[in-house]
């Protein structure tokens, strides 16, 4: 049967899993008639890039000056791949956090609903790029305590934002708030929402093409997306606030928190968390659970971790042991730097 299928994410659900899987298979997934498009016309190719369809999703909302061509080009690809029965899939975290934004509009926005505005019109653009596509969106959702907190952490390592946890989640209210994200995109589209922690006692591929009707699955990878510990989180978030520190320096400090010899400094084997108390993280999770009566997610704990510690000592601890292990590895570091290959991408493979 021919559809097309917006797989949306959400983030820290998997999606990169998926998106490897679906590129690394593409040809034998074609001849299965499951084509995974790269819009090479929109945005050309770039060795992380090439998984996704992030920089669509983003052309749509910019209006890239001089893309109408290509535009139509991937339209009425995906159009002759449905008329001749294929399954189309799109892949791309962006569609469901990109918002509408003016020149004058900038992050942060602590209303809710200014963000949601924003979005909606974000949204009625990407329905005017679907327009006559009959577009499935698929969006994962993670238990929002769990959610938020692997959001944090990835903030942390991705961007120059030096955040505490408290401020992060007031600043993201619109991207834990579920029902009304789901909501807003089943005005536009038809939107199909599922459990991650469900699918990921399938198996993420498993679950991904047996849920959505795309035959046998490819063998489940290794972890592609490794996460990095609570203490290097915190440790992150210290250096970015003692420091200047550019791009490189914090995807080399990325990379450090995520390899074994690391671990001793952060903290190994101790339980913990960025709530302050149980009843912060309740006040946070009770209300989004109760709004989302049809998902089943795991049990939540009775009591949160006791919030995460990081002291002086622990600091310069890590601080040496960064040091010597960055001029110990300094060749693999920069071959992976030369490949233009994420932190979180295979961090252990030499």
């Amino acid at each position: 049967m021919s559809k097309l299928l917006v797989h949306a994410g959400t983030m820290k659900t998997g999606t990169t899993t998926i998106q490897t899987v679906l590129t690394q298979e593409r040809a034998a997934l074609r001849e299965r008639g499951l084509v995974y498009p790269l819009p090479k016309a929109i945005y050309g190719e770039g060795p992380f890039e090439i998984q996704n369809h992030r920089r669509l999703a983003m052309a749509i909302r910019d209006g890239v000056a001089g893309r109408k061509a290509a535009f139509a080009a991937l339209r009425e690809r995906i159009e002759k791949l449905r008329g001749r029965g294929k399954t189309v899939v799109l892949s791309a975290e962006a569609f469901y956090r990109i918002d509408r934004q003016s020149a004058e509009e900038r992050w942060p926005i602590v209303d809710e609903d200014t963000e949601f505005e924003r979005r909606g019109r974000y949204l009625q653009q990407v329905s005017g790029f679907f327009e006559g596509l009959d577009p499935e969106f698929l969006l994962y959702f993670r238990r929002p305590d769990s959610f938020i907190v692997s959001c944090y952490a990835e903030d942390m390592a991705m961007s120059n934002g030096a955040l505490d946890f408290q401020t992060f989640i007031a600043l993201r209210k619109a991207r834990t708030n579920y029902r009304r994200q789901i909501d807003l995109m089943r005005t536009f589209f038809q939107v199909t929402p599922r459990c991650f922690e469900t699918e990921a006692k399938k198996g993420l591929v498993t679950g991904f093409f047996e849920d959505n009707g795309l035959g046998d699955a490819p063998e489940e990878p290794k972890v592609v997306r490794a996460a990095i510990p609570n203490a290097a989180v915190l440790w992150l978030l210290e250096s970015k606030r003692s420091n200047q520190m550019n791009r490189q320096a914090r995807h080399r400090r990325w990379l450090f928190a995520l390899q074994t010899e690391a671990a001793e400094v952060f903290h190994p084997g101790q339980k913990s968390s960025f709530w302050a108390s149980t009843a912060e993280r309740d006040a946070f999770l009770m209300p989004r659970l109760e709004a989302l009566p049809e998902f089943v997610f795991p049990e939540v704990p009775t009591e949160a971790a006791p919030q995460c510690e990081w002291s002086g000592d622990d600091h310069a601890r890590a601080n040496a042991a960064f040091a010597d292990w960055e001029a110990e590895n300094i060749d693999w570091i920069t071959s992976r730097e030369a490949m233009r290959r994420p932190p979180f991408m295979h961090p252990r493979s030499r």
